[in-house]
């Protein structure tokens, strides 16, 4: 028999293939499921790092070319994904950063959590990260490829449509929050 948590074990085991951008599919099945058992279903939630350095032409964001098999697979991104339910959103993002993108936490400062969608039983937060420059990268098979990418030039890329939905807002904070005093 089908109950609300062996469904949610099933959805946790596979939602990492629907991460970023999933605002519609979390809110959508948490009401399903909701309807479906008639109780309330726990929050499903995702975190990203926009992890920012001082490049030689200024501010950096460090993004990622998402593998072809991935939600919006060719399109780039930022490290980030499912959080499990014991962690805050940058213990998520940079966990997530540290599968995808092999960083070394150790040399990166969160400077801000901002929850970019809130929806019932959906919620992103994007969290603003500075590290140190140079910081190593290496990409997992969750990424084509990863760049730094000056922050002035980030919407020259073809984005993941969740990201560009949120990165006017996103990068204006990142300008204010991440620039050297």
């Amino acid at each position: 028999q089908l109950t609300p948590s062996r469904l949610m074990a099933r959805v946790s085991s596979t939602r990492r293939t629907f991460t970023q951008g999933a605002v519609v599919l979390g809110g959508v099945l948490s009401a399903v499921l909701s309807q479906a058992f008639g109780t309330l279903v726990p929050l499903i939630a995702a975190a990203y790092a926009v992890m920012t350095r001082e490049g030689a032409s200024g501010t950096e964001v460090l993004l990622q070319l998402r593998a072809a098999w991935t939600h919006q697979g060719g399109t780039w991104g930022v490290p980030g994904g499912a959080r499990d339910s014991h962690e805050t959103p940058a213990e998520a993002a940079i966990r997530e950063s540290v599968e995808e993108c092999g960083i070394d936490p150790d040399r990166i400062r969160v400077v801000r959590e901002l929850v970019t969608t809130d929806v019932p039983g959906w919620s992103y937060t994007t969290v603003i990260a500075r590290c140190d420059a140079p910081l190593p990268v290496t990409a997992n098979e969750e990424s084509e490829e990863l760049r730094w990418v000056p922050l002035a030039e980030v919407s020259g890329f073809e984005l993941h449509p969740g990201f560009a939905a949120s990165l006017s807002n996103v990068l204006a904070k990142a300008m204010v929050h991440t620039e050297p005093h």
